[in-house]
Protein backbone atom coordinates (compact mmCIF):
# COMPACT_ATOMS: atom_id res chain seq x y z
CA UNK A 1 0.00 0.00 0.00
CA UNK A 2 1.88 3.37 -0.86
CA UNK A 3 2.11 6.06 2.03
CA UNK A 4 -0.03 8.85 2.85
CA UNK A 5 1.78 11.16 1.20
CA UNK A 6 1.71 9.56 -2.40
CA UNK A 7 -2.10 8.97 -1.83
CA UNK A 8 -2.29 13.04 -1.58
CA UNK A 9 0.08 13.57 -4.51
CA UNK A 10 -2.51 11.24 -6.15
CA UNK A 11 -5.29 13.53 -5.05
CA UNK A 12 -4.05 16.70 -5.28
CA UNK A 13 -3.11 16.01 -9.30
CA UNK A 14 -6.16 14.61 -9.85
CA UNK A 15 -8.58 17.06 -8.67
CA UNK A 16 -5.93 19.27 -10.56
CA UNK A 17 -6.68 17.66 -13.68
CA UNK A 18 -10.48 17.26 -13.03
CA UNK A 19 -10.56 20.97 -13.24
CA UNK A 20 -8.51 21.65 -16.25
CA UNK A 21 -11.01 19.06 -18.10
CA UNK A 22 -13.73 20.89 -16.99
CA UNK A 23 -12.95 24.08 -18.23
CA UNK A 24 -11.54 22.48 -21.38
CA UNK A 25 -15.33 20.78 -22.15
CA UNK A 26 -16.81 24.15 -21.80
CA UNK A 27 -14.22 25.46 -24.32
CA UNK A 28 -15.66 23.02 -26.37
CA UNK A 29 -19.12 23.88 -25.82
CA UNK A 30 -18.56 26.98 -26.90
CA UNK A 31 -16.60 25.88 -29.69
CA UNK A 32 -19.36 23.76 -31.13
CA UNK A 33 -21.49 26.70 -30.90
CA UNK A 34 -19.51 28.57 -33.76
CA UNK A 35 -18.24 26.00 -35.99
CA UNK A 36 -20.24 24.86 -39.28
CA UNK A 37 -22.46 22.12 -38.86
CA UNK A 38 -20.29 19.82 -40.48
CA UNK A 39 -17.89 19.53 -37.68
CA UNK A 40 -20.30 19.91 -34.48
CA UNK A 41 -20.44 16.39 -34.15
CA UNK A 42 -17.16 15.95 -33.72
CA UNK A 43 -16.87 18.47 -30.98
CA UNK A 44 -19.76 17.35 -29.34
CA UNK A 45 -18.54 13.46 -29.38
CA UNK A 46 -14.94 15.23 -28.01
CA UNK A 47 -17.07 16.85 -25.10
CA UNK A 48 -18.43 13.68 -24.14
CA UNK A 49 -15.19 11.97 -23.89
CA UNK A 50 -13.71 14.25 -21.79
CA UNK A 51 -16.38 14.71 -19.36
CA UNK A 52 -16.50 11.09 -19.05
CA UNK A 53 -12.93 11.39 -17.84
CA UNK A 54 -13.55 14.48 -15.80
CA UNK A 55 -16.07 11.46 -13.76
CA UNK A 56 -13.19 9.03 -14.12
CA UNK A 57 -10.59 11.94 -12.00
CA UNK A 58 -13.21 12.59 -9.87
CA UNK A 59 -13.57 8.60 -9.56
CA UNK A 60 -9.72 8.58 -8.31
CA UNK A 61 -9.90 11.39 -6.01
CA UNK A 62 -12.87 9.42 -4.66
CA UNK A 63 -10.94 6.61 -3.65
CA UNK A 64 -7.53 8.49 -3.01
CA UNK A 65 -9.98 9.99 -0.22
CA UNK A 66 -11.19 6.37 0.56
CA UNK A 67 -7.95 5.15 0.86
CA UNK A 68 -7.02 7.77 3.09
CA UNK A 69 -9.71 6.70 5.45
CA UNK A 70 -8.24 3.23 5.65
CA UNK A 71 -9.87 1.71 3.00
CA UNK A 72 -7.15 -0.63 1.83
CA UNK A 73 -9.12 -1.98 -1.43
CA UNK A 74 -8.01 -0.16 -4.68
CA UNK A 75 -4.53 0.86 -2.92
CA UNK A 76 -2.42 -1.43 -5.29
CA UNK A 77 -3.50 -0.29 -8.56
CA UNK A 78 -3.89 3.86 -7.60
CA UNK A 79 -0.43 4.93 -9.38
CA UNK A 80 -1.61 2.29 -12.60
CA UNK A 81 -4.79 4.28 -12.27
CA UNK A 82 -3.29 7.76 -12.34
CA UNK A 83 -1.04 6.47 -15.55
CA UNK A 84 -4.06 5.29 -17.32
CA UNK A 85 -5.54 9.09 -16.22
CA UNK A 86 -3.05 10.79 -17.17
CA UNK A 87 -2.47 9.00 -20.82
CA UNK A 88 -6.20 9.05 -21.52
CA UNK A 89 -6.36 12.88 -20.70
CA UNK A 90 -2.92 13.50 -23.19
CA UNK A 91 -5.32 11.76 -25.75
CA UNK A 92 -7.95 13.99 -25.45
CA UNK A 93 -5.88 17.06 -25.88
CA UNK A 94 -4.34 15.40 -28.91
CA UNK A 95 -7.77 14.72 -30.36
CA UNK A 96 -8.74 18.02 -29.19
CA UNK A 97 -5.71 19.77 -30.88
CA UNK A 98 -6.44 17.72 -34.53
CA UNK A 99 -10.30 18.37 -34.43
CA UNK A 100 -9.55 22.38 -34.40
CA UNK A 101 -7.26 22.36 -37.37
Amino acid sequence: MPDNNTILAVLQSEIGLAGLLLVFAGFLLTKTASVASQYKTRFKILCVVTLVSFLGDLGLAFLCVRILKGNPWGAGSLLCDLEISLALTALIGICGLIASI
